[in-house]
């Protein structure tokens, strides 16, 4: 629950024990007897004198005097004060039977000390007043009816004083039920009020932990759909090579699974001060691609302020953000995030995403997101490196073939390698097989033509030569069989040439290192000019088989400085 739902709890009146209440209902007992009990005590003492009954004066003074002790002080127990209550209208009930028997009050007082006990005390104290009230009546009984008590006159309803005497004790005891059933009422309905109010709030807490429970779910279940559908573009994008579909791919994946109507990347130039669009998913991005929209890095922008500062930066609603750069093709914009790329502490661009509603992003969105973009950012900056491995691997390949092609041009310049195994002389000498090679030299596989055939020689791709075949009968084609071991034996002849044309290299540039060594040798055992001249004019003439060699130096034309000297 909220803490203004808790702060309202906490300032209600808390509910009042039943003890409390007790104390509050015997407090006014108290009271109403010490304002009847004052006229019940004179004019029952006036009727006692009247009926000889002088001993019952005392009685009545002291059962005031102690109702007005325990109304006004205080200090006594809860419980004392509460039995001396019921005792005393039990011993009321006593004196009432001897002096008017059963046509006195004293039922009524052993009645009020049932009442007054039980719901002052409990259960266990009523029903020992019950018993003792028992008790009581039936004691008088005995003692009335075998003659042991009699009572000195017999009450005449014609007297005044009687009817005044029954009416006081019958209006203290209606006093005494009445207040206390008036108590027992107003606390029953506040409590039943109060119970009301709190089933009400239980009720309310109830609809608004459902709507949280409610709340929560759905915000799970977004949380839970938001990092599922990272680790599916997670998995889906590191499997992709081309940084085209890559990014492609990507803005469209965003778009579609997370509900987002605009997502684009943009990518900083390597050495340059603007952002150029790189990929985007709506219709209006696409028309920005087309036109190759790009900012320049600025902190006035949101992208900018990412790029400038490698944090992500929201705008909650566009109306009313100064950062935002609005854009004719994405007018539908209400909130914008932009997230920056990092990959290997290199800010490489910005994953921008844009909703049609304002606030559309809170702060778990924003981990959500980013988390994706730096999976994003890696696959981007590894589908660089990756194409550019395969740039440098191609013209690293494409300058070996070019190497090798002109080594075994130089090669074939330097010895021709064309051969015919012709034992039997049964080939055509002629040269009608020119048309069929160079028919295998274009397609790059076998050409065949009857019982002849042509298979080209390839290094690194590249065509070196043309082996051609003849069968001894014009009309024996090949089989399956014999191309397949052909095919085989082809590829291990390359192998085998392309290995002697390397050896062949290594060993002509090892003679030729040698050779370079022994000539500088020569032409450093003297120190004099002309001997050394001479020296390497003969060595290089003879090392390379030239005609003529001559060595002519030339110093540089000599130059006159500011002050004419030269």
């Amino acid at each position: 629950m909220s803490n203004s739902q808790d702060t309202n709890i906490s300032k209600k009146e808390p509910t009042k024990s039943i003890a409390a209440l007790q104390e509050q209902l015997m407090q006014g007992f108290m009271y109403a007897l010490s304002i009847v009990g004052l006229l019940t005590a004179g004019v029952g003492s006036f009727e006692a004198i009247e009926a000889s009954n002088e001993w019952l004066v005392p009685l009545y003074i002291i059962s005031y005097l102690t109702v007005l002790l325990f109304t006004f002080w205080k200090k006594p127990s809860y419980r004392l004060r509460s039995w001396s209550l019921g005792l005393l209208l039990l011993v009321l009930g006593f004196t009432d039977f001897i002096a008017d028997g059963l046509g006195g009050s004293g039922r009524l007082f052993l009645l009020g000390a049932i009442f007054i006990t039980g719901i002052l005390l409990g259960r266990r104290e009523s029903a020992m007043m019950l018993i003792a009230s028992t008790a009581t009546m039936v004691g008088y009984g005995i003692v009335f009816s075998y003659g042991i008590l009699t009572i000195p006159g017999e009450i005449r309803s014609s007297q005044p004083l009687s009817w005044v005497i029954s009416t006081l004790a019958l209006v203290m005891l209606q006093l005494l039920i009445h207040i206390g059933l008036n108590f027992l009422l107003t606390q029953f309905n506040q409590i039943l009020g109060h119970s009301h109010e709190i089933t009400a709030e239980l009720q309310g807490y109830q609809t608004a932990l459902e709507k949280q429970v409610h709340e929560r779910t759905e915000h799970l279940s977004r949380r839970s759909a938001q990092l599922e559908t990272t680790a599916a573009i997670g998995r889906e994008i590191t499997a992709i090579q081309d940084s085209d579909e890559l990014l492609s791919h990507s803005v469209q994946m965003i778009s579609e699974q997370l509900g987002y109507y605009h997502c684009a990347i943009y990518l900083k130039e390597k050495h340059g001060k603007h952002v150029v669009l790189k990929s985007a998913s709506s219709e209006g991005g696409k028309q920005m691609l087309q036109q190759g929209y790009q900012q320049e890095i600025r902190e006035t922008s949101i992208i900018g302020y990412v790029l400038l500062n490698g944090t992500a930066r929201v705008a909650h609603d566009v109306d009313q953000d100064l950062m935002y750069l609005e854009v004719p093709e994405l007018s539908d914009t209400k909130s914008e995030l932009a997230l920056p790329l990092r990959a290997r502490d290199q800010l490489i661009g910005v994953l921008d995403v844009q909703s049609k509603d304002a606030h559309a992003f809170d702060d778990q969105d924003i981990v959500v997101l980013q988390n994706m973009a730096d999976q994003l950012a890696m696959a981007i900056f590894n589908t660089q490196l990756y194409e550019e491995s395969q740039a440098n691997l191609r013209a690293a390949r494409r300058a070996y073939r070019e190497s090798s092609q002109k080594a075994w041009l130089e090669l074939i310049q330097r010895k021709p390698l064309s051969k015919r195994y012709d034992p039997a002389r049964i080939l055509d000498q002629s040269d009608n097989w020119v048309d069929l090679m160079n028919s295998a030299a274009i397609s790059g596989s076998f050409e065949s033509e009857g019982n002849r055939l042509a298979i080209p020689l390839k290094d690194r791709g590249e065509i070196i030569g043309i082996i051609r075949a003849q069968k001894n009968q014009v009309n024996d084609v090949w089989n399956e069989s014999e191309l397949n071991m052909l095919n085989t034996l082809t590829t291990q002849l390359e192998v085998a040439l392309e290995s002697s044309r390397l050896f062949e290299d290594t060993q002509r540039r090892a003679v030729q290192e040698q050779l370079t060594s022994e000539i500088t040798t020569r032409m450093r055992e003297t120190l004099d000019m002309e001997t050394v001249m001479k020296t390497a004019v003969s060595e290089i003439r003879t090392a390379l088989g030239l005609s003529e060699v001559s060595v002519r130096l030339t110093p540089k034309t000599q130059k006159t400085n500011h002050n004419g000297e030269q």
